[in-house]
């Protein structure tokens, strides 16, 4: 008898913002940041291996809440929004920010944030702002150019040496270039009891 694919169990359990609305702590929540428009969710789709699921759009700002996926048994990817140019009020991006923070804070089984980066981008002040405020936090982080696919291989050599104090992820949601190796380091470390 064929064992099914756990990857292709997962499924969306809900979209909130508001820490009374969030699942309740199981297993181990993998989170996806970045600016508007990186490519949180095609990576999201590419590592579910389900297209479409994470909603795609070219507009800044498409994802306004905290969405959570059920991977598989034990591990959860979450997907925040987008900080940065967006689309949205500045009020409505100040009320994301409160509840991102809040729940980068105070979520006892976040594992990992993977802060994404696109590859054809200069590192955003932004961005670095952020792996300080995760770092000073004592919150994990891992950074993942994305969209590898669209630089050339002199422009990679480089990426590689952007972050030497950091582990970095190279992934290409297009080509599924670094997704498996991406899904394993997560499929490997979710267990763990001790932080990255």
């Amino acid at each position: 008898m064929l064992r099914s694919n756990p990857v292709l169990e997962c499924q969306f359990l809900r979209s909130v913002l508001f820490s009374k609305d969030w699942p309740e702590i199981s297993g181990k929540e993998f989170v996806f940041w970045g600016k508007s428009n990186v490519g949180k969710s095609s990576l999201l789709n590419a590592l579910m291996q389900k297209k479409g699921f994470a909603k795609v759009s070219k507009t800044p700002g498409r994802t306004q809440s905290i969405n959570f996926y059920q991977a598989q048994k034990g591990i959860r990817y979450v997907d925040l929004p987008g900080y940065g140019y967006a689309c949205v009020p500045k009020n409505l991006q100040n009320i994301w920010h409160q509840h991102v923070v809040d729940y980068l804070l105070t979520r006892s089984n976040l594992c990992v944030v993977f802060l994404l980066i696109d590859s054809r981008r200069d590192v955003h002040f932004q961005d670095l702002q952020v792996i300080d405020f995760l770092q000073r936090s004592f919150v994990p982080v891992k950074c993942i150019y994305t969209k590898i696919d669209r630089i050339i291989s002199a422009q990679r050599k480089i990426l590689s040496l952007k972050e030497s104090k950091t582990d970095c992820f190279e992934v290409s949601a297009t080509t599924r270039e670094g997704v498996l190796e991406l899904r394993s380091y997560i499929l490997n470390h979710s267990f763990q009891k001790t932080s990255l």
